[in-house]
């Protein structure tokens, strides 16, 4: 077995392929579309160099996937289960596969999302334990969010961490798996985690996957769930994540915020240099390079 490894992905979604979503980044006039074309279009060299730099100064090798023959087939493979998935949830499914990949290879490895910044030479696989998944969950203020804000503000899009939490609920209900109420349920940003070789084999990721993904077409048009609901869900690999979790009844190491420092607003930066890797959800590279 090789040493440890740290992996990306970087695949440009074209602009006919954009999933149908008219959201924005917090105080952004573009779609969140546009804002991550434009962001990683200007800087997608610097955010490379970054985690270069970082996984050299660990001792750790790096490894970006991009557009390749392993990531065609495995498109076709998503598409033939269903022609509904977005070219964005199957690049976030991909990360997934390409940890089954590398972890024939190495001991240990970290995924970090192309909009995460390496901000530290702390080195993340000393500090983490990788018999449980280090990972971090949404942020708490999502938890405030509840069904019944929903069913009466029905602006909530399928990337919003609600949709996530109560999809994950519904995958468990229809499972017989046990998990937390709906209205305690975590969802979980797989931005930044970390995986072994045993921690995979237990997620177990892909397991009877194509059901999996007919089971959350059923819940999207399940009319004993309310439509604002119902229009939150998705076909995402975090709802996957958290569903897996509770089937293989998994322990996660729950990163501290210096390890998922989130840039949602121009004055997160205020705190940029006191965390370690910080994901620019809102794509303002510019704030920081």
């Amino acid at each position: 077995m090789k040493k440890n490894c740290i992996y990306s992905i970087y695949i440009e979604i074209p602009r006919k392929e954009w999933d149908e979503t008219d959201e924005n980044y917090a105080d952004d006039p573009l779609t969140k579309n546009q804002r991550s074309w434009n962001s990683y279009e200007k800087y997608k060299n610097e955010l490379h160099e970054n985690k270069v730099k970082y996984s050299k100064s660990i001792n750790a090798d790096y490894i970006q996937f991009g557009y390749d023959q392993d990531y065609i087939n495995f498109e076709k493979k998503m598409l033939s289960i269903t022609d509904k998935i977005s070219k964005y949830d199957i690049i976030n499914f991909y990360k997934f596969d390409r940890a089954e990949h590398l972890l024939k290879t190495y001991d240990k490895i970290l995924f970090l999302d192309y909009d995460v910044i390496c901000n530290t030479e702390e080195d993340f696989f000393k500090e983490h334990d990788l018999n449980k998944i280090p990972i971090a969950k949404s942020l708490k203020s999502d938890l405030n969010v509840t069904m019944e804000m929903v069913l009466k503000q029905p602006n909530w899009g399928i990337r919003s961490p609600f949709g996530k939490r109560i999809n994950t609920y519904f995958l468990c209900q229809e499972y017989d798996v046990i998990c937390p109420s709906h209205k305690i349920i975590p969802a979980y940003n797989t931005a930044i985690m970390g995986f072994s070789k045993k921690t995979i084999n237990e997620l177990n990721y892909f397991n009877n996957f194509e059901d999996l993904i007919k089971t959350m077409e059923i819940l999207k048009v399940d009319e004993s769930i309310p439509e604002n609901v119902r229009i939150t869900f998705g076909r995402d690999n975090e709802t996957v994540f958290g569903f897996r979790l509770y089937e293989n009844e998994l322990e996660v190491d729950e990163l501290e915020m210096k390890w998922h420092y989130i840039v949602g607003h121009k004055d997160d930066m205020k705190k940029f240099n006191e965390n370690y890797f910080c994901h620019m959800i809102n794509k303002r590279f510019d704030y920081y390079f």
